[in-house]
């Protein structure tokens, strides 16, 4: 009996694991989206909603929002998921397009789709990744498998994982994106993930689901603020005319992946030292209760 109760007990483990489908109607995505070369900042929130068949096949309609509360939905494509673990989008009738395999093992190479956009354009480009690393992570109440993948080019397979997968869920850059370490064009990070009502998965990094910023508030003061010498050799002088004593001005600087690496409260003068960052290209923000004063690029040699 307790063989049998055993057996039953490993058999429910391993349906809580390895079951988690991401193509389900009562599962929503909130993304942070950094658009080039504005510098503007917007949040979409995917779900997907009612049936369609195209080509004999049955989907999934995707719907998407870029509003804080969710209220204006538009159609986003066509998606739908395989018994063998695979996820296909598309955005018309023409073809669909390979977003994940979950069926993948340590090694597995595979060319995926996501949609990438700079300006006012979008597309999905394809990407090739390898699966460097397969474990798991314990998110709403079970252990979802996660596959770490390493984006393949041409010449090489680059030595980290840009990319992480976990079932269920789908890319940390987003359920429709990913990310490769390519310079220029928008970047994507996951913000939250919920399931029937309950949030699942919040970014460590931010702490809403929804970010928006259009970046109209800083012509006023960018003028004001100056920085020094850029490209940054050893170090640089940032100054803020007009500085307000009753305010709370912060810098903070991202990665080009949109990543905060560096934050501190900072006065009407504050030395930025070289050392505190990497070699490479930057974005710097001056942020004044709540506000962006100014945003720039950096280069740090």
């Amino acid at each position: 009996m307790k063989k049998l109760t055993l057996f039953f007990s490993l058999t429910l483990i391993s349906t809580i694991i390895y079951s988690q489908t991401i193509v389900d109607t009562k599962k929503m995505w909130s993304t942070v989206i950094h658009r080039l070369p504005s510098f503007t900042i917007i949040t979409e929130s995917i779900k997907f909603a009612g049936d369609t068949i195209i080509d004999f096949v049955d989907y999934k309609k995707v719907f998407r929002s870029t509003d804080e509360f969710q209220t204006n939905w538009k159609p986003y494509g066509f998606i739908r998921e395989t018994v063998d673990k695979k996820v296909y989008y598309r955005t018309d009738s023409t073809s669909e397009y390979l977003l994940y395999d979950f069926d993948l093992g340590l090694n597995d190479i595979v060319e995926v789709y996501g949609i990438g956009g700079y300006g006012n354009s979008y597309s999905l480009s394809p990407m090739t990744f390898k699966v460097s690393k397969i474990d798991s992570i314990f998110l709403g109440g079970v252990y979802r498998e996660q596959l770490h993948m390493n984006p393949v080019f041409p010449s090489d397979t680059f030595q980290d994982a840009s990319e992480l997968w976990i079932e269920g869920i789908g890319s940390k850059s987003g359920i429709l994106h990913w990310e490769a370490f390519l310079v220029g064009g928008d970047s994507y990070q996951l913000l939250c993930h919920s399931e029937n009502g309950k949030l699942i998965y919040q970014n460590s990094s931010y702490t809403s689901c929804f970010y928006y910023w259009t970046g109209i508030a800083e012509k006023e003061y960018e003028r004001k603020i100056n920085i020094y010498p850029n490209p940054i050799i050893d170090k640089a002088t940032i100054t803020i005319e007009n500085y307000d004593f009753n305010k709370i001005y912060a810098l903070e600087i991202y990665d080009v992946l949109g990543r905060k690496v560096f934050e501190n409260k900072i006065n009407s003068t504050f030395i930025l030292d070289r050392n505190e960052l990497k070699s490479g290209l930057f974005i710097l923000r001056i942020v004044c209760n709540g506000v962006i004063l100014k945003t720039d690029k950096i280069l740090i040699e």
